[in-house]
């Protein structure tokens, strides 16, 4: 960022068409860094839990659960809040910093010293000095938060990509080395600081951001105003992930929490090439588009039908193919983490609720996605404590049955901040619903059809089943969004051939 700039270079570039083009051909990109990383992620995560214990991702977890709640204290909304601004100054990057960098070391050193009582109160001792190695964790995300909301408000999202596959890339190396080295459960600790560490100096050099001793109280007031919303829901959820991890280790125990934690990366792996290229997108569009109604109602409407369009083919197919992928992706030590595999991977066609904060940052409707998350989360624990009784299983089964309530009334209440009918949300997943409902029972078919076949064989085989079975049937019900897509495709990898082939060899 120059001295000179007020507002983000580009930000009203080319009109709406312009904002979409840019848009799709970053939404490329994010794709792009997402397959590579969780590419790599998969083969890393394949020989982590070959040489680390259910119980070591159990406790990993356990420790991990409080680093967001810091980082949202760090964060205040800001983030959002420059996000939506029309043109931030200069004061408005240097107040965000250091009161973002300040509050994180201060929560982080906290964090630090008050780790033991932390463990003892969540029932896991060892999960202690674990989250002692975390705390830095909260400080660099932190110190990286106005350089990466620079280049998201420019939409350099290649400049992401490429920064984001650099820092998964060695953080994974390091896990790996870590681990062969016999550091057990502190792998993955240097795998989240050496992620961090890196995306944050790779953030920096390349927004060219420099802080200056800059701060005006009234822009935070401002701040802290919008983002006070975001900071109360954020905490409410991530304060209800902690609630489920204390239910799950207390009556279950550690190791219980770990194998429900490796599938729920599987899951996360997946659902994120797709979600994070959302969030990147959207909340920006969003706030540039929300005058008009009628663009809003559209922009989100595709966005809506794209994201449902590619996750429900990868979670049948997960599903189906949970009793080949986890033993052939784990080992056979991990199978108890197959039947809550299956459910998870439905589960989280119903937890898509990214595009909906994205929407509700974007209009400055952050009240509402509050009560929402504050009614979700509440659902959601309560549906935990009881099925809890019921062992791992009953866990997960009860999490499906919370997430589809408060997703049918998530889609009436996002209805009418489009000032459409909930049913017309409600239509569009039905499009997605019928080929991915088919691909499924053709998928565990294949499945159990193949019982006695090599993993690899059986993965293959119903993975070809799904894509089979799902494509022409989605052609045929979303006409619409499969254009939306093909046209997507062929845009965002033309932009990138031509930047390629304009490049000097």
């Amino acid at each position: 960022m120059t001295d000179e700039s007020t507002h983000s270079p580009g930000a009203g570039e080319g009109g709406s068409g312009g904002l979409a083009r840019t848009a799709a051909a970053g939404a490329f990109w994010s794709i792009a860094q997402n397959l590579l990383t969780r590419v790599t992620a998969f083969v890393t995560v394949l020989i982590l839990a070959r040489l680390l214990s259910p119980s070591d991702f159990g406790i990993v977890t356990i420790a991990a659960t409080l680093i967001p709640i810091l980082q949202v204290l760090a964060d205040l909304g800001i983030t959002m809040y420059v996000l939506q601004h029309p043109s931030p100054t200069r004061i408005v990057y240097h107040t965000y910093f250091w009161v973002s960098s300040s509050i994180a070391l201060i929560g982080g050193c906290a964090l630090f010293f008050a780790a033991p009582l932390f463990a003892q109160l969540l029932g896991e001792p060892n999960a202690g000095p674990v989250m002692q190695g975390l705390a830095p964790a909260a400080l660099l995300v932190s110190l990286g938060a106005v350089p990466q909301t620079i280049l998201r408000r420019e939409l350099r999202f290649q400049a992401i990509a490429v920064q984001g596959a650099i820092a998964a890339l060695v953080s994974q190396g390091v896990a790996i080395a870590a681990a062969l080295s016999g550091l057990g459960v502190w792998s993955l600790v240097l795998q989240t600081l050496t992620l961090q560490f890196i995306a944050t100096l790779l953030a920096w050099i390349a927004a060219r951001y420099r802080p200056s001793f800059q701060f005006s109280w009234s822009e935070l007031t401002k701040m802290v105003r919008f983002g006070g919303h975001y900071v109360v829901s954020t905490g409410i959820q991530t304060a209800a992930q902690l609630l489920i991890n204390f239910i799950i280790t207390a009556t279950l125990g550690v190791t219980a929490l770990g194998y429900l934690n490796i599938v729920q990366r599987l899951v996360r792996v997946v659902t994120d090439v797709v979600l994070s290229v959302i969030l990147q997108v959207s909340t920006v569009a969003f706030a540039r588009i929300r005058e008009s109604v009628e663009r809003l109602r559209s922009g989100y409407l595709r966005s809506y039908s794209t994201m449902y369009a590619l996750l429900v083919p990868l979670m049948v197919f997960i599903a189906a193919s949970a009793p080949h992928l986890v033993p052939f992706m784990y080992g056979n030590q991990w199978n108890a983490s197959i039947a809550p595999g299956e459910i998870l991977a439905f589960t989280a066609v119903f937890l898509l609720d990214s595009l909906d904060h994205a929407l509700y940052a974007g209009i400055g409707r952050p009240r509402l996605w509050t009560l929402y998350a504050l009614y979700s989360s509440m659902m959601l624990v309560a549906a935990i404590w009881i099925g809890s009784n019921e062992g791992l299983h009953g866990v997960v089964v009860a999490g499906l049955v919370a997430n589809i309530v408060v997703t049918f009334i998530r889609w009436f209440i996002t209805a009418r901040q489009l000032r459409t009918n909930g049913w017309a949300l409600i239509g569009r997943f039905v499009q997605v619903a019928i080929p991915g409902s088919a691909a499924g029972g053709a998928g565990y078919l294949v499945a159990w059809l193949t019982a006695g076949f090599p993993d690899l064989v059986g993965i293959l085989l119903v993975g070809v089943t799904v894509v089979a079975v799902y494509v022409p049937i989605f052609r045929f019900t979303a006409r619409d969004t499969w254009v939306e897509l093909e046209g997507l495709v062929r845009h965002g990898a033309g932009r990138i051939f031509r930047r390629g082939a304009a490049t000097p060899g």
